[in-house]
Protein backbone atom coordinates (compact mmCIF):
# COMPACT_ATOMS: atom_id res chain seq x y z
CA UNK A 1 0.00 0.00 0.00
CA UNK A 2 2.82 2.40 0.83
CA UNK A 3 4.64 1.58 -2.41
CA UNK A 4 1.47 2.31 -4.33
CA UNK A 5 1.08 5.67 -2.59
CA UNK A 6 4.72 6.56 -3.27
CA UNK A 7 4.21 5.94 -6.99
CA UNK A 8 0.80 7.60 -7.05
CA UNK A 9 1.76 11.25 -6.53
CA UNK A 10 4.42 11.49 -9.29
CA UNK A 11 1.99 9.68 -11.58
CA UNK A 12 -0.74 12.18 -10.70
CA UNK A 13 1.59 15.13 -11.35
CA UNK A 14 2.47 13.89 -14.82
CA UNK A 15 -1.19 13.21 -15.61
CA UNK A 16 -2.16 16.65 -14.31
CA UNK A 17 0.50 18.35 -16.44
CA UNK A 18 -0.75 16.41 -19.48
CA UNK A 19 -4.38 17.59 -19.24
CA UNK A 20 -3.96 20.17 -22.07
CA UNK A 21 -2.95 17.30 -24.39
CA UNK A 22 -6.36 15.70 -23.93
CA UNK A 23 -8.74 18.58 -23.31
CA UNK A 24 -8.79 22.36 -23.52
CA UNK A 25 -9.47 24.50 -20.47
CA UNK A 26 -13.02 25.45 -21.39
CA UNK A 27 -15.03 24.98 -18.20
CA UNK A 28 -14.13 28.07 -16.17
CA UNK A 29 -16.99 30.20 -17.50
CA UNK A 30 -19.45 27.44 -16.59
CA UNK A 31 -18.12 27.05 -13.06
CA UNK A 32 -18.18 30.82 -12.52
CA UNK A 33 -21.86 30.76 -13.51
CA UNK A 34 -22.55 27.81 -11.18
CA UNK A 35 -20.92 29.62 -8.26
CA UNK A 36 -22.98 32.72 -8.93
CA UNK A 37 -26.13 30.60 -9.07
CA UNK A 38 -25.30 29.24 -5.61
CA UNK A 39 -24.36 32.62 -4.14
CA UNK A 40 -27.24 34.73 -5.49
CA UNK A 41 -25.42 36.30 -8.40
CA UNK A 42 -22.11 36.95 -6.65
CA UNK A 43 -18.76 35.19 -6.77
CA UNK A 44 -18.13 32.97 -3.75
CA UNK A 45 -15.02 34.84 -2.60
CA UNK A 46 -16.96 38.11 -2.50
CA UNK A 47 -19.54 36.60 -0.16
CA UNK A 48 -16.75 35.35 2.16
CA UNK A 49 -14.66 38.53 1.99
CA UNK A 50 -16.35 40.51 4.79
CA UNK A 51 -15.44 37.72 7.23
CA UNK A 52 -12.14 36.49 5.79
CA UNK A 53 -10.77 39.62 4.13
CA UNK A 54 -8.10 40.41 6.71
CA UNK A 55 -4.40 39.80 5.93
CA UNK A 56 -3.79 37.80 9.13
CA UNK A 57 -6.78 35.54 8.43
CA UNK A 58 -5.71 35.10 4.81
CA UNK A 59 -2.15 34.23 5.84
CA UNK A 60 -3.44 31.68 8.37
CA UNK A 61 -5.66 30.02 5.76
CA UNK A 62 -2.68 29.91 3.39
CA UNK A 63 -0.58 28.23 6.08
CA UNK A 64 -3.27 25.63 6.77
CA UNK A 65 -3.59 25.05 3.03
CA UNK A 66 0.09 24.07 3.02
CA UNK A 67 -0.25 22.00 6.20
CA UNK A 68 -2.70 19.87 4.17
CA UNK A 69 0.32 18.15 2.58
CA UNK A 70 0.97 16.38 5.88
CA UNK A 71 -2.11 14.27 5.14
CA UNK A 72 -0.29 12.79 2.15
CA UNK A 73 2.70 11.70 4.24
CA UNK A 74 2.05 11.57 7.99
CA UNK A 75 -1.62 10.77 7.46
CA UNK A 76 -0.99 7.93 5.03
CA UNK A 77 1.70 6.46 7.30
CA UNK A 78 -0.74 6.59 10.22
CA UNK A 79 -3.35 4.65 8.28
CA UNK A 80 -0.71 2.14 7.21
CA UNK A 81 0.68 1.33 10.66
CA UNK A 82 -1.82 2.41 13.30
CA UNK A 83 -3.95 -0.18 15.07
CA UNK A 84 -7.46 -0.11 13.64
CA UNK A 85 -10.13 -2.24 12.01
CA UNK A 86 -8.52 -3.72 8.91
CA UNK A 87 -11.71 -3.07 6.95
CA UNK A 88 -11.34 0.66 7.60
CA UNK A 89 -7.67 0.56 6.61
CA UNK A 90 -8.44 -1.19 3.31
CA UNK A 91 -11.36 1.13 2.56
CA UNK A 92 -9.14 4.15 3.17
CA UNK A 93 -6.38 3.03 0.82
CA UNK A 94 -8.79 1.91 -1.89
CA UNK A 95 -10.59 5.27 -1.67
CA UNK A 96 -7.29 7.16 -1.59
CA UNK A 97 -6.09 5.56 -4.83
CA UNK A 98 -9.48 5.92 -6.54
CA UNK A 99 -9.65 9.54 -5.41
CA UNK A 100 -6.37 10.49 -7.05
CA UNK A 101 -7.05 8.54 -10.24
CA UNK A 102 -10.78 9.10 -10.79
CA UNK A 103 -11.31 12.51 -9.16
CA UNK A 104 -7.87 14.04 -9.68
CA UNK A 105 -7.31 12.34 -13.03
CA UNK A 106 -10.42 11.42 -14.99
CA UNK A 107 -12.77 14.14 -13.73
CA UNK A 108 -10.05 16.81 -13.82
CA UNK A 109 -9.40 16.00 -17.48
CA UNK A 110 -13.07 15.90 -18.42
CA UNK A 111 -13.84 19.17 -16.59
CA UNK A 112 -10.59 20.97 -17.39
CA UNK A 113 -10.45 24.41 -15.78
CA UNK A 114 -7.69 26.64 -14.44
CA UNK A 115 -9.39 28.26 -11.45
CA UNK A 116 -9.72 31.88 -10.30
CA UNK A 117 -6.02 32.64 -9.74
CA UNK A 118 -5.11 31.58 -13.29
CA UNK A 119 -8.22 32.85 -15.07
CA UNK A 120 -6.54 36.18 -15.77
CA UNK A 121 -3.02 35.19 -16.83
CA UNK A 122 -4.05 32.07 -18.79
CA UNK A 123 -7.56 32.82 -20.06
CA UNK A 124 -7.56 36.62 -20.20
CA UNK A 125 -10.59 36.61 -17.90
CA UNK A 126 -10.56 39.63 -15.51
CA UNK A 127 -13.31 38.31 -13.22
CA UNK A 128 -10.96 37.66 -10.31
CA UNK A 129 -8.54 40.54 -10.74
CA UNK A 130 -9.96 42.22 -7.62
CA UNK A 131 -9.48 39.04 -5.59
CA UNK A 132 -5.88 38.67 -6.74
CA UNK A 133 -5.29 42.37 -5.99
CA UNK A 134 -6.50 41.81 -2.42
CA UNK A 135 -4.31 38.70 -1.98
CA UNK A 136 -1.23 40.52 -3.24
CA UNK A 137 -1.99 43.50 -1.00
CA UNK A 138 -2.43 41.17 1.99
CA UNK A 139 0.90 39.54 1.13
CA UNK A 140 2.57 42.92 1.55
CA UNK A 141 1.48 42.93 5.20
CA UNK A 142 1.66 39.23 6.14
CA UNK A 143 3.21 36.58 3.84
CA UNK A 144 0.55 34.60 2.00
CA UNK A 145 2.37 31.34 1.25
CA UNK A 146 0.09 30.18 -1.53
CA UNK A 147 0.89 33.14 -3.80
CA UNK A 148 4.46 31.91 -4.28
CA UNK A 149 3.18 28.43 -5.13
CA UNK A 150 0.71 29.86 -7.64
CA UNK A 151 3.55 31.80 -9.26
CA UNK A 152 5.66 28.64 -9.54
CA UNK A 153 2.75 26.70 -11.07
CA UNK A 154 2.30 29.43 -13.66
CA UNK A 155 6.02 29.45 -14.52
CA UNK A 156 6.06 25.66 -14.80
CA UNK A 157 2.98 25.72 -17.02
CA UNK A 158 4.62 28.15 -19.45
CA UNK A 159 7.81 26.05 -19.37
CA UNK A 160 5.85 22.82 -20.10
CA UNK A 161 7.29 21.28 -16.93
CA UNK A 162 5.87 17.96 -15.79
CA UNK A 163 7.66 17.31 -12.51
CA UNK A 164 6.20 16.61 -9.07
CA UNK A 165 3.61 19.26 -8.18
CA UNK A 166 3.38 20.73 -11.67
CA UNK A 167 0.27 21.08 -13.77
CA UNK A 168 -2.80 23.28 -13.38
CA UNK A 169 -6.30 22.07 -12.69
CA UNK A 170 -9.14 23.45 -10.57
CA UNK A 171 -12.14 21.14 -10.90
CA UNK A 172 -12.39 19.04 -8.80
CA UNK A 173 -10.33 20.11 -5.78
CA UNK A 174 -7.98 17.38 -4.56
CA UNK A 175 -7.31 19.42 -1.43
CA UNK A 176 -10.99 19.09 -0.56
CA UNK A 177 -11.23 15.50 -1.79
CA UNK A 178 -8.36 14.25 0.38
CA UNK A 179 -9.49 16.28 3.41
CA UNK A 180 -13.03 14.90 3.27
CA UNK A 181 -11.71 11.35 2.77
CA UNK A 182 -9.69 11.65 5.98
CA UNK A 183 -12.80 12.88 7.76
CA UNK A 184 -14.84 9.93 6.46
CA UNK A 185 -12.17 7.43 7.48
CA UNK A 186 -11.33 8.97 10.85
CA UNK A 187 -14.96 8.69 11.94
CA UNK A 188 -14.36 4.93 11.96
CA UNK A 189 -10.65 4.78 12.80
CA UNK A 190 -10.49 7.43 15.55
CA UNK A 191 -13.92 8.94 16.32
CA UNK A 192 -12.60 11.38 18.94
CA UNK A 193 -10.21 12.96 16.43
CA UNK A 194 -12.74 12.89 13.60
CA UNK A 195 -14.39 16.17 14.61
CA UNK A 196 -11.09 18.02 14.11
CA UNK A 197 -10.65 16.46 10.70
CA UNK A 198 -14.17 17.59 9.89
CA UNK A 199 -13.27 21.15 10.87
CA UNK A 200 -10.06 20.92 8.86
CA UNK A 201 -11.98 19.75 5.80
CA UNK A 202 -14.34 22.75 6.02
CA UNK A 203 -11.41 25.14 6.51
CA UNK A 204 -9.64 23.70 3.46
CA UNK A 205 -12.77 24.09 1.34
CA UNK A 206 -13.23 27.70 2.44
CA UNK A 207 -9.52 28.39 2.01
CA UNK A 208 -9.50 26.94 -1.48
CA UNK A 209 -12.03 29.60 -2.50
CA UNK A 210 -10.62 32.51 -0.51
CA UNK A 211 -7.07 31.88 -1.77
CA UNK A 212 -8.31 31.83 -5.40
CA UNK A 213 -7.31 28.26 -6.13
CA UNK A 214 -10.83 26.97 -6.66
CA UNK A 215 -14.45 27.81 -7.31
CA UNK A 216 -16.84 26.76 -4.55
CA UNK A 217 -18.36 24.14 -6.86
CA UNK A 218 -14.94 22.49 -7.23
CA UNK A 219 -15.13 21.47 -3.59
CA UNK A 220 -18.78 20.48 -3.87
CA UNK A 221 -18.04 18.07 -6.72
CA UNK A 222 -15.08 16.69 -4.75
CA UNK A 223 -17.26 15.97 -1.71
CA UNK A 224 -19.92 14.23 -3.78
CA UNK A 225 -17.36 12.19 -5.70
CA UNK A 226 -15.45 11.12 -2.58
CA UNK A 227 -18.66 10.24 -0.75
CA UNK A 228 -19.55 7.95 -3.66
CA UNK A 229 -16.04 6.44 -3.67
CA UNK A 230 -16.10 5.89 0.10
CA UNK A 231 -19.43 4.08 -0.22
CA UNK A 232 -18.14 2.08 -3.19
CA UNK A 233 -15.09 1.02 -1.14
CA UNK A 234 -17.40 -0.57 1.43
CA UNK A 235 -19.12 -2.57 -1.31
CA UNK A 236 -15.83 -3.72 -2.84
CA UNK A 237 -14.21 -4.69 0.47
CA UNK A 238 -17.37 -6.45 1.61
CA UNK A 239 -17.68 -8.39 -1.65
CA UNK A 240 -13.99 -9.36 -1.51
CA UNK A 241 -14.28 -10.64 2.05
CA UNK A 242 -17.43 -12.60 1.19
CA UNK A 243 -15.63 -14.19 -1.77
CA UNK A 244 -12.69 -15.23 0.40
CA UNK A 245 -15.05 -16.63 3.01
CA UNK A 246 -16.87 -18.73 0.37
CA UNK A 247 -13.55 -20.03 -0.96
CA UNK A 248 -12.43 -20.97 2.55
CA UNK A 249 -15.71 -22.80 3.13
CA UNK A 250 -15.35 -24.68 -0.16
CA UNK A 251 -11.83 -25.76 0.71
CA UNK A 252 -12.96 -26.96 4.12
CA UNK A 253 -15.84 -28.93 2.64
CA UNK A 254 -13.83 -30.52 -0.18
CA UNK A 255 -10.58 -31.49 1.60
CA UNK A 256 -10.92 -35.04 2.99
CA UNK A 257 -10.58 -35.37 6.75
CA UNK A 258 -7.35 -36.96 7.91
Amino acid sequence: MLAMCIVLLPYFSKMKAAIPLFNDYTWDTTFIAWDRALFFGRDAWEVMQPVLGYPVVTALLALLYQVWFLLLYVGVLWFAFSTMDETVRRRFFLSYVLGWTMVGGALATMLASVGPCFAGPLMGNPTFDAQMAYLNAANEQVPVMTLKVQGMLLDWFHADANGLGSGITAMPSMHVAVAVLFWFAMRHAAPRAARWFGVFFVVIWIGSVHLAYHYAVDGLVSVIAMAAIWRFSAIVVGAWDALLARQATLRTNTVPAE
